[in-house]
């Protein structure tokens, strides 16, 4: 795949957990970041037996929750004097609010179990939990649960697809994939004519 590659995936292998641990304090943050990806390469590396599955699932699980408890802190703290400077600081989007206030009043703590699940929701549950006045007791169970949830769910997955590496890499060579993306491809440039016409 590359020479760039093989350096990143190294360096994913030299940081080990406390690299995904950092990296999942990020996406606790609700910070724009592609966690489930890096779960998932980091449940593919593994599964090639570069690291160990539960230590990979703890550092994603306790990383989610590190970033997640601080969020959560900032909610309670600033109360909704955080939505104004989420919103400058650009963390968060300004039209995400009103949903994700919706979904707190509405599902309550369950919200922090499932609302992890869901990229926006994840990302703005926890300061609407704080800012909500969830008892933290209740915001790091319901959240720890969430958490090793989702965690647990991505790194699987990765595990998985590195198990059964050699049987994608064979379908991804074959000729019903290439069928398949030269269908997209015209099927793209056919609605990209019919929309400019």
């Amino acid at each position: 795949m590359g020479d760039w590659w093989s350096g990143f995936v190294q360096r994913l292998i030299d940081f080990g957990p406390a690299g995904l641990f950092a990296a999942m304090v990020i996406e606790g943050l609700g910070i724009p970041f592609p966690g489930d990806a890096t779960l998932a390469l980091y449940g593919f590396l593994a599964s090639q037996g570069h690291m160990v599955l539960w230590h990979v699932s703890v550092a994603g699980t306790l990383g989610c929750l590190s970033g997640s408890l601080l969020a959560f802190i900032v909610g309670c703290r600033l109360g909704p004097s955080a939505r104004r400077w989420l919103s400058v600081l650009r963390i968060v989007p300004v039209h995400s609010w009103p949903s994700a206030h919706r979904m707190v009043h509405r599902y309550g703590p369950l919200m922090l179990v499932f609302g992890r699940f869901v990229p926006g929701l994840r990302a703005l549950g926890s300061y609407m939990a704080g800012m909500s006045e969830i008892p933290t007791g209740a915001y790091l169970w319901w959240s720890s649960l969430g958490f090793a949830g989702w965690v647990g769910t991505w790194v699987l997955l990765g595990f998985e697809l590195g198990q059964q590496w050699d049987e994608v890499v064979e379908a991804v060579q074959g000729p019903v994939v290439w069928t398949l993306a030269a269908a997209a491809a015209a099927g793209f440039l056919w609605w990209r004519v019919r929309k400019k016409a």
